[in-house]
């Protein structure tokens, strides 16, 4: 996993420790991920991961994937740290990642791709992954999320929003942020651009929004 990684993933560089590149530690996180969320929506079978077992995966999520992503979800991104070299850093890079994966789907990271700086203008950081989602979020008028926790983060460009929801919502709460509606029919307004703290319910509800 570490090593496809390194030849698959998109990733940060410069780090001075565990190693210069994140997306081996990516890898680890994020395709076990994928895993364990295939085999328990029967995508995949045991028979498919010979080498894995249900235990073995969420130790491996409680230990190393749970605590990045809880991390991500429940504050908006440090650009500080991401800016670092650290094992901190990477591991800040490492759940950003895991968290756009889990809010929008892994289409998300290969979009990323469009609006990092090119190559010949020098490494590509946390920070530069960080302002490439703000900037992929600007330039879409419509995008899905789906909440997997009680809470998360999301960057929200200024404007009106028509959001439907693929079942009814009980709640739909975005910190600073007006929402109203009922049911699988809202509209949000959001009056500047941002971070914010999102809380949707019944968990898992799968959310289309459109930019007015």
């Amino acid at each position: 996993a570490h090593e496809y990684g390194h030849f698959l993933l998109p990733g940060a560089s410069g780090y001075t420790e565990p190693e210069n590149w994140a997306n081996g530690v990516l890898g680890e996180r994020l395709f076990f991920k994928w895993i364990r969320e295939d085999i328990a929506l029967g995508r995949l079978s045991a028979a498919d991961v010979e080498f894995l077992d249900s235990e073995m995966l969420d130790e491996f999520n409680t230990k190393q994937i749970q605590p990045l992503l809880d991390r991500a979800r429940s504050a908006a991104p440090d650009t500080a740290l991401l800016a670092g070299k650290t094992s901190r850093a990477m591991n800040a890079f490492t759940g950003l990642l895991l968290c756009l994966d889990d809010l929008h789907g892994s289409s998300m990271l290969l979009e990323l791709l469009d609006y990092l700086p090119a190559p010949d203008q020098g490494g590509v950081g946390g920070v530069e992954f960080l302002r490439a989602y703000e900037r992929r979020m600007h330039s879409t008028r419509a995008f899905q999320t789906t909440i997997h926790g009680d809470r998360t983060q999301l960057f929200l460009a200024k404007g009106e929003y028509k959001v439907t929801s693929t079942v009814g919502l009980e709640v739909l709460f975005i910190d600073g942020v007006s929402a109203s509606g009922k049911g699988k029919s809202w509209i949000v307004s959001n009056a500047a651009d941002g971070w914010k703290q999102m809380h949707a319910g019944p968990r898992d509800a799968r959310l289309t929004w459109d930019r007015r």
